[in-house]
């Protein structure tokens, strides 16, 4: 077998285009830019629904995807309650028309006096608070569930299920 002589690795000149190594870097720090934009993004939008009244109304969206995620994240909700109106109550009450109604109100449902006390009228702001951690918002619920600690969940949520109580 012949005997390959030993290669020198030199340095490309300064006004040489970028190969191998260098442009697969290029190419992960151009991702990494693009994946810092992206986070940056969201974490502004996700600000959103800190925001108060129809300010924070406005971070609701109709966007296919937000929407289809909501739908997704209410898989777990919809075992308790329903949507449609006049659907019967289940464990929890029906959530038909619960943008803008008072908690603990909706006729023939059996609320814990801790829920009918709240005077609480359900808006972005109050829904985000209570499905962030229900017991929190409003100690002494019956409502058995732990939260939604995913802001960008709350507002896939929350704008799900606005279209289809409140359309």
């Amino acid at each position: 077998m012949p005997v390959k002589a030993r290669e020198t690795h030199q340095a490309p000149p300064s006004n040489a285009a970028p190969t191998g190594r260098v442009t697969h870097l290029a190419t992960c720090l151009r991702m990494a830019k693009t994946l810092i934009s992206a986070a940056a993004m969201l974490v502004v939008s996700g600000t959103a629904l800190s925001q108060t009244g129809a300010e924070a109304e406005g971070s609701l969206t109709r966007d296919p995807a937000t929407l289809k995620r909501g739908k997704i994240l209410f898989l777990q909700c919809q075992a308790c309650h329903s949507l449609g109106a006049g659907e019967a109550h289940r464990v929890g009450p029906n959530l038909h028309g619960l943008f803008g109604r008072k908690a603990g109100s909706a006729e023939g449902f059996n609320y814990s006096e801790a829920m009918k006390a709240t005077g609480i009228v359900w808006d972005v702001d109050e829904l985000d608070a209570f499905i962030t951690m229900p017991s929190t918002k409003v100690p002494g619920t019956i409502m058995a569930f732990a939260g939604v600690a995913a802001e960008g969940d709350r507002v896939a949520l929350l704008s799900y299920l606005r279209s289809q109580t409140n359309p």
